[in-house]
């Protein structure tokens, strides 16, 4: 007991004094700083971060065997880093960010919007749907959205623990750190976007996941538990279109790779797969009453149209966009707009393959997991005269610290993605689902903000791998080893 009393005086002794320097660095109301402040506080953040987590660690081992105390650790240090962004480097909403605010505004007073267009892109309305909801309650604010933003982000932080802490146990703390503590995912709080909310939704899909296929339940009837996960792949899919492929990793390892099937893995299969169709019709139906137009039949024609312009490496490009504002002169409906790209889509790839250009064109799209500049650029570029901490030349600084961060992450899930076994059920769901999700984007149009919600998904998934991977490795040792030893004898 005097252990835990010890470490709470100091766990509240922490916090106060993060309380007064929080008070006193809100009293100035504005300040230039050089490019070089940012990436420092954030880098002696993490440095602090981790030697609070050994300390505590080597002098009070007991504490974080308490899972609550764990996760109580792991919130505070994920969390007040992106309070502190949110309250010092407020930003101006610019684009795609700027309509979702817009949209949201209009729906919940009940104003016009663009219905059509949104009858075109059925997703695009999801998000602005959701948040209207809070506006009708709260009042329009972007700063609700921000606290919106800080509960997934919570969520999406707590499911990363738990995730890891049932897989790695020994370090997970240290893991967890390392993937909370990814510098694009803190900064992506600032924005008004879904991001935060796909994520969230999707690690509490890996965590439902973790938990039908454990070894003791696997072979087991949870019939609630699937239920429940087809219903939030469905919510996922509800804010972006994506979430999908969860699905179909599912049915892969279950069906066409897993080395048995019977009964439980149908019902199992089944379950997922009829809750998430019936729960995406629901949402079809909702949608559809605020557009006023039925979802497009091939509703990725626009963005498979894109994704094959080999010039602009499948981003949108003024070419394009040039030809859909024609497009939208004509009278067509939604569902013959996408048609009608779908069409033209079929006709890019298949001059594409006739050229031989279609494998290039596919290496120049992976660039966008590589490029780090966007969010940077975005934070330096939408300041606004309530930007409490006005920040210059930032741009390379935290580019770098991004690309970095971000490269090597991705280098080593491609790596643990190829030498890992797929033996284990969940390693085997997740993996198939990231690299679904990177094909999906080899193929359609490619932007880098549409990875955004793959910042937290992407480390996670390549923890995961090279822990199994080692720990694979260890099993063959100490089995080796015992067999040397049966013959020595």
């Amino acid at each position: 007991m005097k252990i835990f009393k010890f470490t709470f005086k100091k766990i509240e002794l922490f916090i106060i004094l993060i309380i007064l320097i929080f008070f006193i660095l809100s009293s100035i109301k504005e300040i230039v700083i050089s490019s070089l402040i940012l990436p420092i506080v954030y880098i002696i953040y993490c440095i602090i971060a981790v030697l609070c987590y050994l300390f505590i660690h080597k002098r009070h081992h007991n504490y974080f065997n308490n899972q609550w105390y764990s996760i109580l650790f792991v919130l505070i240090t994920g969390m007040l880093i992106r309070l502190l962004c949110l309250y010092f480097l407020g930003i101006e909403q610019k684009g795609d960010y700027r309509i979702y605010l817009s949209t949201a505004s209009k729906l919940a007073l009940g104003q016009n919007f663009n219905n059509f267009y949104y009858g075109i892109f059925p997703h695009a309305i999801h998000y602005p749907l959701f948040i209207s909801k809070f506006f009708k309650i709260f009042g329009t604010s972007y700063k609700l959205v921000s606290i919106l933003n800080i509960i997934f982000s919570m969520l999406e932080i707590i499911c990363i623990y738990l995730i890891l802490n049932k897989i790695i146990i020994k370090n997970s703390i240290l893991a967890t750190l390392f993937v909370i503590l990814n510098p694009s995912s803190i900064l992506l709080i600032l924005f008004t976007g879904g991001e935060s909310i796909y994520s969230s939704l999707i690690f509490i899909c890996f965590l439902i996941i973790l938990n039908i296929y454990n070894k003791k339940s696997i072979d087991k009837n949870n019939t609630i538990l699937y239920i429940i996960l087809g219903l939030f792949i469905s919510i996922a899919n509800f804010f972006r279109p994506t979430a999908i492929i969860l699905i179909i990793a599912i049915i892969l390892s279950e069906i066409l790779i897993g080395k048995k099937f019977n009964k439980i893995i149908l019902l199992r299969v089944m379950t997922i797969t009829l809750t998430f169709i019936l729960t995406n019709f629901i949402f079809q139906t909702l949608t559809t009453n605020v557009t006023g137009y039925n979802p497009p039949k091939k509703s990725f024609g626009w963005n498979l149209y894109v994704g094959g312009n080999y010039s602009s490496k499948g981003t949108w490009n003024p070419q394009d966009g040039d030809l859909f504002k024609e497009i939208l002169t004509k009278n067509m409906s939604p569902s013959e707009i996408q048609t009608y790209f779908c069409d033209l889509a079929h006709n890019r790839y298949k001059n594409l393959i006739a050229n031989k250009k279609i494998i290039r064109h596919f290496m120049n799209k992976t660039y966008i997991w590589s490029r780090e500049s966007s969010i940077p650029t975005l934070l330096e570029t939408s300041q606004t005269a309530n930007t409490r901490y006005k920040h210059t030349d930032t741009i390379p600084v935290m580019t770098l610290i991004c690309f970095i961060y971000q490269n090597i992450v991705f280098l080593l899930m491609v790596v643990s993605l190829v030498i890992t076994k797929k033996e284990d059920f969940f390693y085997r769901i997740i993996s198939l689902y990231i690299i679904g999700s990177i094909c999906l984007f080899m193929i359609i149009e490619t932007a880098t903000r549409y990875k955004f919600a793959y910042y937290s998904i992407i480390p996670t998934i390549t923890i995961i791998g090279f822990f199994n991977y080692f720990n694979s490795r260890n099993k063959e040792a100490t089995s080796h080893y015992s067999f040397q030893k049966i013959l020595s004898q």
